[in-house]
C-alpha cells in the first residue's frame, strides 16, 4: 500500500477522480498529526510530476518513495 492508500484507509476518505490534490490534502488534514507534514511535501512534489514542465530526477523519485514510506510508518505509530 502507497502513502496515499494508506491515508485513505487511516481517514476513510477517498481520493475521488473529480477532487484536486491540494482538495485531497485538505480534506485529510483534521485527521492527520504527524503524518501530515510528508503528505504535503509529497503532494506537492506529485503537483509538480504532474502539472510542471519540469521532469523528475531520479533523486526525486527516490525522496517521493521515502515520503511515501514515511506517511505509512508515521501513520501506523498515531493509531498505536
Amino acid at each position: 500500500m502507497d502513502g496515499l492508500g494508506a491515508i485513505e484507509r487511516v481517514t476513510g476518505i477517498s481520493m475521488a477522480p473529480h477532487i484536486t490534490l491540494r482538495e485531497f490534502l485538505q480534506m485529510v488534514t483534521p485527521f492527520l498529526t504527524k503524518a501530515i507534514k510528508s503528505f504535503t511535501e509529497l503532494t506537492t512534489m506529485t503537483e509538480i510530476a504532474l502539472y510542471s514542465a519540469h521532469e523528475l530526477d531520479e533523486d526525486m523519485a527516490t525522496l517521493a518513495k521515502e515520503l511515501a514510506a514515511a506517511i505509512k510508518k508515521e501513520l501506523q505509530r498515531d493509531a498505536t
